[in-house]
């Protein structure tokens, strides 16, 4: 999972939070990444500023949710990170989402039931194919066709 996360040229990343992820993608040589995050509390915000500094180029912050967020004004996704709302029906959304812009990987945080069931549940709702489990996170690819071309 190493090897896809840090071949990874453009990364979506859904649930900022502290920054702890996104500092984790960049330092394993994701060149850009675009994280969104629905809230705008200040250590949100505070956080952000100082992956933004430490990562001046490469690193993208908007506050809001996937809706908000048009990937075609940005350069095609090789991985999308989802770590925001853990209940089936936001998870679902930011699945069909990534599904929509094509992103071939979805790395999924907190796949495991003492989190609660909602991302195991769309994560089979959404017919994922989870190819790696590392500790919380599931790596999924998607079970359609397009998966193959985007590898071509």
């Amino acid at each position: 999972m190493a090897l896809i996360i840090s071949g990874a040229g453009s990364v979506l990343e859904i649930g900022f939070n502290l920054g702890h992820s996104a500092t984790m993608l960049l330092n394993l040589g994701v060149k850009r990444l675009f994280s969104i995050d629905n809230s705008n509390r200040t250590n949100t915000v505070l956080a952000a500023t100082a992956v933004a500094s430490n990562h001046p180029i490469g690193f993208y912050f908007m506050i809001g949710d996937v809706s908000v967020f048009n990937p075609s004004r940005y350069t095609a996704f090789d991985l999308m990170f989802i770590d925001g709302a853990h209940d089936k029906e936001s998870v679902e959304r930011d699945i069909r989402f990534g599904l929509a812009a094509r992103i071939p990987w979805l790395l999924l945080d907190d796949w495991h039931p003492h989190f609660g069931t909602g991302v195991r549940e769309a994560i089979e709702a959404q017919n994922l194919v989870p190819v790696a489990l590392l500790g919380n996170m599931a790596l999924c690819q998607s079970g359609d066709e397009w998966i193959d071309d985007a590898r071509s």
